[in-house]
């Protein structure tokens, strides 16, 4: 499967090397997407993207990754390290 990166998922000091290593990481986690609409702006359709959560290695920085499936193709559109706050909730 082709995995496409989005620049802007580039943008919290995350390299393509650790999305696509994480990716491949058996113990990825996948939830729905939240419906919630963000911000000001209006809600917008979301069914079709997937979180994932995973590490790029076992010591690694827990990454947050927004992903929306397309035929033959994953385009990658969001990644972050995750926050403590967050990592509190998934215990």
């Amino acid at each position: 499967m082709e995995i496409e990166i989005l620049d802007h998922a580039l943008g919290h000091g995350i390299t393509v090397g650790q999305i696509l290593n994480a990716l491949r990481d058996p113990r990825k986690i996948r939830l729905p997407a939240s419906k919630r609409p963000r911000g000001k702006g209006e809600a917008y359709q979301q069914d079709n993207r997937v979180r994932y959560l995973a590490q790029d290695r076992p010591n690694g920085p827990l990454l947050h990754i927004v992903a929306v499936p397309l035929p033959g193709k994953l385009r990658i559109i969001h990644c972050r390290p995750m926050t403590e706050a967050e990592k509190r909730s998934y215990r």
